[in-house]
């Protein structure tokens, strides 16, 4: 019978509207395997599919499956990728940690599988990582097809999916570098065909490679803990030789300078030093070649370039910053590392690095976030790695470089706060939503309250003593002459700070000219701008304590826009008309702030923006005392 026909033959009639009567849902239908085995492929054919329940398993369809003749090329290994030809994150060996107890999985690394990079499957993708978990994985979690392999990185010893994480299934596919090839060759064409990796060794030598990587873990490294010691120390000489040369590239241009704290290299370099310029453009041209394949060195190589101050430093930032800081989360959530790894079946110090760099990633885009004024791309439905401890910063091996983590937890902590406060007060739905200035005042409690804890909470080390005279010097400190780092973990402290109290002095500036509204809110109007006031006294106190030693840390590039907020913040101050007898005080404290920056930026570059944006006010007259003086001259009659 054709198929309209058998629609037609039912225990129906039709109306004269032409409509169905009659006709009871379900009742007298083909099943629909049936229609469509018969529409689809016709009885007596060779290749006559039935779509009834076949008795079993997927394992066993995917076996018979690469038994066919036909499939043999796409089949299905039961062996798992060449470990023996891996090669370790940036080219290292593997630590001695990789050894394992014949009774559990082995440990895996899927950064080091040599010729292939990972991504991870989302949950939206055409292949279901809930289907993905029915396939027949061995032992180590793997399924070898034709240039690519799935992986499932929590696997049981059984082979049966993980039933702690069955709610939420991880899955990557690891793909050969043959399948990106061409992608590959184009974006080489494009770029220098210099052989970069001997272009770096004439630039620095081995020794020199060693002593920068040294300096690396002795100076950046507690801000940025992005590569792995376990990996490097056990063998310097062997990570300087084969890593990738672009993340090598930068490790060195960010370390250089700090040369003049090696021993060997001091002298050497006073005079003449390798070109850091030469050392970013190479690392610059390897990361859009890495693009097309990335790996867990394609990300710490994005980190450090982001990380770079520009050349020109009263320049501000261009928009290839923000497109790099987009580029980086994509990188990291492209290799997973959204995904807390912390059970999964790899080498503990894969755990640690992919750990430590997805706060990394989140670190340095919320911050990135906030100085370019963009909405922030995280949202906290797509992450769950829990918070970082002593235990992400253990190494597998006995050294001296071993720093405490402890700053790079506090920055972490402020950067959950700088999120949250940039998601309630600075979105273009918070800024679209007028509000009275006693919700804002509601608002804003819980995240003063959250910076004063956070505050309190400091370690004794990563404090900074804003009592007594400038001379004085550091109470208990003065014969520390050490590197201190805390200096850029209190300015973003304050740029913080900045935003929170910039949302209640908003709506005083711009409703400055209507003083009934003012005084119906006089008590709150005038605490927010003592507030304001007294803030501002402390910042230029801060600024009056950072010396040599804090000069001489590394910042990350971030602060460089951080160090703008104080100055532009008060002359904001300057422009309340609520309280005119404090007109003069608000100058004064702006020109305070003026000559601290002006005074310190002549030796250290990294104030030049700031002071070049608060004399640029000046200089075009827009300051407040320059407004008020032009006010009350009389004008000229025409």
């Amino acid at each position: 019978m054709p198929l309209q026909d058998q629609y037609l033959d039912m225990s129906t009639s039709i109306d004269g509207n032409n409509r169905l009567t009659g006709l009871s849902p379900g009742m007298n239908l083909p099943h629909l395997d049936s229609v469509l085995a018969d529409s689809l492929w016709p009885t007596g054919r060779e290749d006559s599919w039935s779509m009834q329940p076949v008795p079993t398993s997927l394992q066993g369809a995917f076996h018979s499956l690469s038994e066919e003749d036909g499939f043999q090329e796409l089949g299905i290994f039961d062996t798992t990728l060449n470990h023996k030809e891996q090669t370790p994150v940036a080219g290292l060996p593997q630590p001695s940690s990789r050894t394992h107890h014949t009774s559990s999985p082995p440990h895996v690394s899927i950064d080091d599988q040599a010729d292939y990079s990972a991504q991870m499957i989302g949950f939206s993708n055409e292949s279901d990582p809930f289907f993905l978990q029915h396939f027949p994985y061995n032992d180590v979690g793997e399924l070898k097809f034709f240039r690519v392999v799935y992986r499932k990185p929590d696997i049981l010893s059984s082979g049966t999916p993980n039933e702690s994480s069955h709610s939420t299934p991880v899955h990557l596919l690891q793909s050969h570098d043959q399948t990106a090839s061409l992608a590959i060759e184009l974006t080489g064409r494009c770029l220098s065909q210099n052989h970069d990796r001997e272009h770096v060794r004439q630039l620095v030598d081995s020794t020199m490679g060693v002593a920068l990587v040294r300096l690396y873990f002795r100076f950046v490294f507690e801000s940025l803990p992005v590569l792995s010691r376990s990996c490097i120390l056990q063998n310097e000489s062997a990570f300087v030789e084969t890593a990738p040369v672009g993340l090598l590239a930068a490790i060195y241009a960010l370390a250089l300078p700090f040369i003049s704290f090696d021993e060997q290299f001091c002298l050497n370099n006073a005079y003449t030093k390798p070109s850091s310029e030469t050392l970013w453009q190479i690392a610059y041209a390897n990361l859009q070649k890495e693009l097309h394949f990335p790996k867990l060195a394609t990300l710490q190589l994005c980190i450090l370039l982001i990380n770079h101050y520009p050349f020109d430093p009263v320049s501000v930032d261009t928009p290839f910053v923000w497109s790099m800081a987009c580029s980086m989360l994509g990188i990291a959530q492209t290799l997973g590392l959204n995904v807390d790894p912390s059970t999964w079946n790899l080498p503990r110090w894969e755990i640690r690095l992919r750990r430590r760099l997805w706060w990394c990633v989140f670190v340095d885009h919320t911050w990135r976030s906030v100085t370019h004024g963009r909405a922030l791309m995280i949202t906290d439905d797509d992450w769950n790695v829990t918070h970082l401890d002593s235990s992400d910063f253990e190494m597998d091996l006995e050294s001296d470089v071993g720093r405490s983590p402890e700053y790079f937890f506090q920055l972490c902590r402020l950067t959950e706060i700088a999120r949250r406060v940039i998601r309630q007060f600075y979105s273009l739905r918070a800024v679209s939503q007028p509000q009275s200035l006693e919700r804002l005042i509601e608002q804003a409690r819980e995240p003063r309250q959250q910076l004063l804890e956070w505050m309190n909470g400091l370690p004794q080390s990563l404090q900074m003593h804003m009592d007594g005279h400038a001379e004085d010097g550091y109470e208990g400190e003065d014969e520390d002459d050490s590197v201190q780092a805390q200096g850029s973990l209190h300015v973003a402290f304050f740029t913080v700070q900045i935003l929170v109290l910039r949302t209640l002095l908003r709506p005083i500036v711009e409703r400055r000219d209507q003083p009934d509204y003012a005084q119906s809110s006089m008590p709150s109007i005038e605490a927010i701008l003592q507030a304001c006031r007294g803030f501002m006294q402390t910042v230029i106190k801060f600024m009056r304590r950072l010396d040599g030693r804090h000069q001489s840390a590394f910042w990350p590039s971030y602060a460089r826009h951080c160090l703008c907020y104080p100055g532009l913040f008060t002359y904001m101050l300057c422009l309340q008309s609520v309280q005119p007898r404090m007109a003069a005080h608000d100058q004064k404290l702006l020109g305070t702030w003026r000559r601290a920056l002006q005074t310190r930026a002549q030796t250290w570059t990294l104030l030049r923006l700031a002071a070049t944006k608060l004399d640029a006010l000046f200089w075009k007259r827009i300051d407040p005392a320059s407004k008020q003086q032009d006010l009350n001259q009389p004008t000229s009659a025409n």
